[in-house]
């Protein structure tokens, strides 16, 4: 149904919205240029009789998608918003040794779905089939659907994540290229400094969200 939304949007969002207004809609496809996650250098418990460590990593697949919307104002000027989805995935992994109770490990992995919400002013020069642009403004982000499996066990909850929504500033530019009169192909270099970490650990090992963020995108739009 979404799927369908989204086609019928793409295809008749053009002839339905010129009447209102210079609003173009389409879809943008990115690839992170680093990952979502930081994580530290795994430690080990070699040659230490009384041990305990928690390691992370990452298992984040680098894409990112979604629907965007551009309301075209006068002198070059635009307000875009999109709604950009990304997938999570991390493992972690639990280990204790000590003479009087032995050694105790744990694995868990975990899944969440993030949308990425940018809104953003455009200054684009108008040229004819070729305009370079910069944007900037801020961003919210929202994690959900999240999904922790721990000692064959599954759980709506996992216990880094502290922080599901979070807010940052964004700046980035590229180039709008007109294909034919509609259809546009809009390459993009974006960068988003977020104000807070969506997930930290518990114990002080060095995980959480990446606070940097750059993006490469392509939009399409009509």
């Amino acid at each position: 149904m979404r799927l369908g939304i989204w086609v019928a949007a793409v295809f008749y969002g053009p002839s339905a919205f010129g009447q209102i207004g210079p609003v173009s809609i389409g879809a943008k496809v990115g690839v992170p240029l680093a990952d979502a996650l930081e994580v530290s250098s795994p430690e080990s418990c070699a040659g230490a009789a009384v041990c305990s460590i928690l390691n992370y990593s990452s298992k984040t697949k680098r894409y990112t998608l979604g629907p965007t919307v551009e309301l075209r104002l006068p002198h070059g000027l635009g307000v875009e918003i999109d709604a950009l989805y990304s997938r999570l995935n991390y493992d972690s992994y639990f280990f204790s040794s000590r003479p009087s109770s032995g050694q105790l490990s744990a694995f868990s992995s975990a899944r969440a779905d993030r949308w990425n919400f940018p809104i953003l002013l455009k200054w684009r020069q108008d040229v004819p089939a070729i305009s370079p642009f910069i944007d900037g403004g801020v961003a919210f982000d929202h994690i959900r659907g999240v999904e922790s499996n721990f000692l064959n066990g599954t759980s709506s909850n996992a216990p880094e994540l502290t922080n599901p929504t979070s807010e940052g500033l964004v700046a980035g530019g590229g180039i709008d290229f007109r294909v034919v009169r509609y259809l546009h192909l809009i390459p993009e270099i974006r960068y988003t400094r977020w104000f807070s970490r969506n997930f930290t650990p518990a114990s002080g090992t060095a995980f959480g969200t990446n606070q940097n963020e750059a993006t490469f995108l392509l939009g399409i739009t009509f």
